[in-house]
């Protein structure tokens, strides 16, 4: 029983089984349930067996472990994908968690969060005449606050699709030169220009009626990110 049990077995078992860091076996809960809550049927379970109490929980247990942040983002726009659970997920408070996440510098978390928006706010695609929810691995760069100015209407989708060796947080991002180059010096100029997808940041000052979309898919190309150890074997 309890918050981490879902129905099942408890964690205790698992924690006893691991090491002592601090949240380690909590950050690999909430990533298998970021995988099961792509299963659509299981989204109105997840939510009855307390998953929004757990995420308050986590948040305030764990405030120094980011990592768990664009975890709760990706099941939160996951969970946005039932229209039944937008009541509860509005009225437990995520919507202000989720603005407040908008100004991350973390990528993931960023993109998890304008997902989870979007889903969320069935207003904001009313405003830009596009009525759309975003499935796992689609996420909206922009526009990400709604606007009721004619001229943001969209009539193009601008669609961004990484290569085999890409990644959709990281191909359209600048290069981090600060760990690149020695001796590059950070200024005032370049934090201002320093973009983690150039997309929105440059072509939504040109191309007003343009919607920008970031995919990503999974791709495996070496032995080096295999998800299981024994997948080499298959």
């Amino acid at each position: 029983t309890g918050p981490w049990s879902f129905g099942g077995t408890a964690l205790e078992y698992a924690r006893s089984a691991s090491d002592d860091s601090e949240g380690q076996v909590e950050l690999l809960f909430m990533e298998t349930l970021a995988i099961h809550s792509q299963i659509t049927d299981q989204l109105e379970k997840i939510v009855e067996n307390g998953a929004l109490q757990l995420f308050q929980r986590i948040l305030m247990e764990y405030e120094k472990i980011r990592e768990f942040r664009p975890l709760i983002a990706r099941i939160l726009a996951n969970l946005a994908l039932n229209v039944k659970l937008h009541k509860l997920i509005i009225e437990g408070g995520w919507v202000a968690v989720l603005h407040k996440w908008l100004s991350t510098k973390d990528t993931a978390l960023f993109f998890y969060t304008t997902r989870a928006l979007a889903n969320l706010d069935r207003d904001m695609n009313t405003d830009i005449d596009v009525d759309a929810m975003y499935d796992e691995g689609i996420y909206p760069g922009y526009p990400v606050f709604r606007s009721r100015e004619a001229k943001h209407k969209v009539k193009v989708d601008i669609v961004f699709i990484h290569g085999l060796r890409g990644r959709p947080f990281k191909t359209w991002s600048q290069e981090n030169r600060r760990h690149t180059e020695t001796g590059f010096i950070v200024t005032d100029e370049f934090r201002r220009s320093h973009t983690f997808f150039w997309p929105k940041d440059c072509l939504a000052h040109d191309l007003k009626d343009v919607r920008t979309l970031n995919v990503g898919y999974d791709t495996e190309l070496t032995t080096w990110n295999l998800k299981h150890p024994l997948d080499a074997e298959k």
